[in-house]
């Protein structure tokens, strides 16, 4: 599946959630996690166009931390959709003070 504009029903949904939580007084942080090694060198040209719009509009609108493209290890991957213990717990000590930051600005 790839998106052909940003109007398609994911994209409408994500912003409709995300303006509720901004208009409930929620600070809103979007998080895209690393993609799988094997992905990284097999994504055909092009696949990921949608997203890096989207992405790139709503990191103006919102908090957006992208870790799409970091090279993380399979390791931290028990398959390549998943993380391993290893990959969770990375994320959660990476992430957590990141999130912080936002939550003290």
């Amino acid at each position: 599946w790839t998106p052909r504009n940003h109007s398609h029903d994911n994209r409408k949904s994500l912003e409709y959630i995300a303006s509720e939580l901004e208009v409930a007084g929620s600070i809103v942080i979007l998080f895209s996690p690393p993609v799988h090694p094997d992905f990284l060198s097999s994504i055909p040209d092009g696949h990921w166009d949608e997203f890096n719009h989207s992405r790139d509009q709503l990191s103006n609108r919102y908090h957006f931390v992208d870790w799409t493209w970091n090279n993380w290890d399979e390791g931290d991957f028990t398959d390549p959709h998943h993380f391993s213990m290893n990959g969770r717990k990375k994320i959660c000590s990476e992430l957590g003070p990141i999130i912080s930051e936002y939550l003290e600005s």
